[in-house]
Parts: structure tokens; C-alpha cells; sequence
């Protein structure tokens, strides 16, 4: 049987690893797209949980075996076990805005695992992005600044 991922992404580390930026936690990362380099296109299978607050629409997103909906200003949600991105056709793109990455670890045990697995936007059929206002937007900015320039 024929893999449709190129990576895997098994830890907080493997992503920051793959997009070139330093561990600050071994299961949380906030990433500041703007500050990174290219990233190389892949397909991944994800072992973590990812909330993306994209502010570009300048790549299309496959999701499991179909296209992921998201425009500048969506939340785009991955869970363990999901597949996503562009197959690795070896080239490149630059992404805009930031993530935050944390592993299931961080819950496991706790009354927050349970509801982690019962949030539908975590939910693998959901193949929109969760799309915010520009008051919403006011809302998260100051959060994003807290963890850096945005």
C-alpha cells in the first residue's frame, strides 16, 4: 500500500524541525510565518493538533482526499491522524501569519482530552476553515502579539 504523505509529523519538534524555527517547549510552539524562511511543499500526517491563522490564500490546501475552503483570515484546524498540505513537488512557498502547535500529550489525562476530541472543527469531515471577523480579528491580534511580532 502506497503512503499519500510525505512527512510525518510525530512532534511539536518534527514541525518547528521542517519550517526552521527553534524548540522553546517540548509541547507547545507558536510560529511566526513571517519570520521564517520558504517552506518546502509536503503532504503531512499529523500526530499533534495545529490551528493555523492564515493571512494569506496564495497556496491551496488538500485535506484528507479532498480540498480544504480558507481565505486570509481563517483558522485552519488539524488534528492526529489527519493528512494535509501539497504534495512535495520540490518546491517552495511563504506563508503568512502564525500557528500554535501543542501536542495531545499536554491533555492526556485531564477532562480537556475528552473535549479536545468532541471540538468539530478538530473533526476530519469538516474541510472548511473557521472563518473570523474583522472584530474577531481585533480580538485574537492582541493574543498573537503576546507570543511576538504578527
Amino acid at each position: 500500500m502506497t503512503e499519500n504523505y510525505d512527512i510525518k509529523i510525530k512532534s511539536v519538534h518534527d514541525y518547528n524541525e521542517f519550517v526552521g524555527t527553534e524548540d522553546t517547549h517540548p509541547q507547545v510552539s507558536v510560529i511566526h510565518y513571517d519570520e521564517l524562511p520558504p517552506i518546502r511543499h509536503s503532504r503531512s500526517l499529523w500526530a499533534i493538533y495545529g490551528l493555523f491563522f492564515l493571512n494569506d490564500t496564495s497556496e491551496p490546501l488538500g485535506y484528507g482526499s479532498g480540498r480544504y475552503d480558507y481565505h486570509a483570515g481563517s483558522i485552519v484546524c488539524v488534528s492526529p491522524s489527519q493528512i494535509g498540505g501539497t504534495a512535495n513537488d520540490g518546491s517552495t512557498f511563504r506563508r503568512r501569519g502564525w500557528a500554535l502547535l501543542f501536542s495531545p500529550d499536554l491533555f492526556h489525562g485531564t477532562a480537556y482530552e475528552k473535549e479536545l476530541i468532541r471540538l468539530e472543527f478538530f473533526r476530519y469531515h469538516v474541510n472548511k476553515a473557521l472563518t473570523i471577523t474583522i472584530q474577531e480579528r481585533g480580538i485574537v491580534r492582541p493574543f498573537c502579539r503576546c507570543f511576538g511580532p504578527n
